[in-house]
């Protein structure tokens, strides 16, 4: 009998610390999570990540309270992100420069791509193909025609070194054939201004810094890269569009959680995050600054900037790109 009596008290406490872990288990999240924002307050990245912050919370039942952590191209919060206890309290607004180019430019930084797991791909935003209004182009192929026939005083502009515009204008290169010279500038104000000025010749950026100079008649967009066209700018063709798919390219956001995050919570955000991303409020917000919700769901978000991982390693290699 006693020894019944044991058995019985043993399976009732294994039972209930079962019980007891599916609880806790099911309890996630118990208190306010992070999103730590790699970039200052106000940018499409900021503007992002307290749209799906909103979004987590009301679904979650918990505050997800947005943290800027600017700073080294966005490495102080991708550190501090991936060093963080992986319990699902603190998350990281990534984007390409954050999670792809750094790692491979930067060999001091301390984590890696592999640090981190995916909890969706938040927003893709495409960017405009500029060049100033004087120069004597008015497609992408006479602008490839001028490049080559112009090769000693061709240049493009990008808004710093590794970044999305930068890498784009390489894979322009690259794909085109021509020797068109980069000059990085310290952001997208005074690498504009100078394109306006002449100083350069043409451009990749993003919709909401060069929309205001095309629509002031300051520059001309030949293209934008994406799947469609701009509902601002409806007469603009996408690049495949304009017969160059193969340099097309748009800058992402994700959400992202530490690599050894469990599963379940990943799953719970996951599915969270699938349900903004369907919130018709979600696109509304995004398209008002010029992004839109990508189509990759959730579960294929590691796999998605795997192949964007790969993708720019090639870019970055072929152009012999370094940090600065």
């Amino acid at each position: 009998m006693r020894r019944l009596l044991a058995t019985v008290a043993c399976a009732t406490a294994a039972a209930l610390c079962a019980v007891g872990a599916v609880g806790a288990q099911a309890a996630y999240p118990e208190r306010a999570v992070r999103v730590v924002v790699p970039f200052a307050a106000g940018g499409a990245n900021d503007h992002t990540a307290r749209i799906y912050a909103e979004k987590l919370g009301a679904e979650l039942g918990q505050p997800f309270v947005v943290e800027n952590r600017p700073g080294a191209s966005g490495a102080i919060a991708a550190d501090f992100v991936a060093h963080a206890p992986a319990d699902g309290y603190t998350l990281l607004l990534g984007a390409n420069a954050v999670l792809v180019v750094n790692p491979l430019l930067r060999p001091d930084i301390r984590y890696r791509g592999t640090d981190f797991a995916a909890v969706g791909i938040a927003a893709q935003a495409p960017c405009l193909l500029v060049v100033p209004a004087s120069l004597p182009v008015d497609s992408v192929a006479e602008l490839v025609q001028y490049a080559k026939t112009h090769a000693k005083s061709m240049n493009f502009a990008s808004p710093g070194q590794g970044t999305q515009m930068h890498l784009l204008g390489e894979l322009f290169k690259a794909q085109t054939g021509t020797g068109i010279a980069h000059i990085a500038y310290k952001g997208s104000v005074p690498a504009l201004t100078d394109l306006v000025g002449g100083q350069v010749q043409m451009m990749f950026d993003n919709v909401q810094s060069a929309l205001p100079q095309v629509q002031a008649g300051k520059l001309k967009a030949l293209a934008v890269t994406g799947d469609k066209r701009l509902a601002v700018l409806p007469d603009v063709p996408t690049m495949t569009e304009a017969g160059f798919g193969n340099i097309d390219a748009v800058s992402w956001f994700s959400i992202m959680a530490p690599a050894a995050t469990p599963q379940p919570v990943l799953a719970q955000l996951r599915q969270a995050m699938a349900k903004a991303m369907q919130d018709p409020a979600t696109h509304e917000r995004l398209d008002a600054f010029g992004a839109a919700v990508p189509s990759v769901e959730p579960e294929a978000a590691d796999a998605f900037i795997e192949a964007e991982r790969l993708r720019w390693t090639k870019v970055i290699q072929d152009a012999g790109i370094q940090a600065q």
